[in-house]
């Protein structure tokens, strides 16, 4: 398989295809930081490597898998005598954790396939599809999200693992969290408060607060910014509006502190953002200080 590395912007209101590719490392290639993105599947097609996450190291080789999660401060680097090549996809969305709920993508770091893994030679195929896929023609859009959709049914399927937590948090009820997220997604473009948020659900700041980071490792306000974020971009790229009619479009009306936030969140002022190349945008969505509030 062919080294690339390509980010899509592709979000259908439910989840979203992130970014995909595939490297063959060099001994002293180290990645080092903090993961911006829901979860990044990676399948280590060759070789071997390490992957250091929550104060654990694993040794992972051929056919193992290990997960990037949103916020986590993650190591990893191949085997200096035997370094290994890796394939990955990126997937996040409104209601990611959803379809992805109880299964190993969520509860576990690592986790091993055979060859005979519908999981494993799936991805690998869409990985390879996503390569020279036109995000600009509609049908191929379309066979985007049926490959994502087919590919979690048979993460559901293959990898299926019984979540058991002594968190009292445990106990919400998923769809009560996603019910939040979804009301953040529908108002993000809106002045939307923190104060809003509560209010419409009746429920505390406070416990407003924990239900968005045990379920999704995010503040509320993370969410808002982050989705607000994600969506200036798409603009900057893909449309001729103006700076100050994007601020007024995800809900910021001063144009400045849009500028200012979004500076903060890419690297790259908006103006910037919208002239640099492909491989600078990558950078500056997946290698980046874990955003701040």
């Amino acid at each position: 398989m062919k080294s690339y590395w390509r980010h899509f912007l592709l979000d259908n209101g439910e989840i979203s295809l992130i970014e995909a590719g595939t490297q063959k490392y060099l001994p002293n290639q180290i990645n080092d930081y903090t993961v911006k993105h829901d979860y990044v599947l990676h399948l280590v097609l060759s070789g071997k490597g390490i992957y250091k996450v929550n104060n654990k190291s694993y040794t992972l080789s051929a056919n193992d898998c290990f997960v990037l999660k949103k916020n986590h401060a993650v190591y990893y680097a191949p085997d200096e005598k035997d370094p290994w090549t890796i394939c990955w996809i990126g997937l996040g969305g409104n209601n990611i954790n959803h379809y992805l709920n109880h299964t190993l993508v969520l509860s576990s770091d690592t986790f091993h396939l055979t060859d005979q893994s519908k999981v494993f030679n799936y991805t690998i195929d869409t990985v390879t599809f996503l390569r020279y896929v036109k995000t600009s023609d509609t049908s191929e859009v379309a066979l985007i999200y049926s490959r994502i959709y087919k590919l979690i049914s048979l993460i559901n399927e293959e990898l299926s693992a019984k979540r058991i937590s002594g968190d009292p948090l445990e106990n919400t009820d998923l769809t009560f969290a996603e019910e939040i997220y979804a009301y953040i997604y529908e108002n993000f473009q809106t002045g939307l408060t923190i104060e809003d948020i509560a209010k419409y659900f009746d429920i505390s700041r406070n416990y407003l607060f924990k239900i968005c980071k045990h379920y999704y490792n995010q503040s509320p306000k993370q969410i808002v910014q982050e989705l607000r974020m994600n969506l200036a971009a798409q603009l900057l790229r893909d449309s001729h509006m103006k700076i100050n009619e994007i601020s007024d479009t995800i809900g910021y009306k001063d144009a400045f502190q849009f500028s200012k936030i979004f500076k903060n969140y890419y690297g790259h002022s908006p103006s910037q953002f919208r002239f640099i190349s492909d491989e600078a945008i990558d950078e500056a969505l997946f290698i980046r200080n874990k955003f701040l509030e």
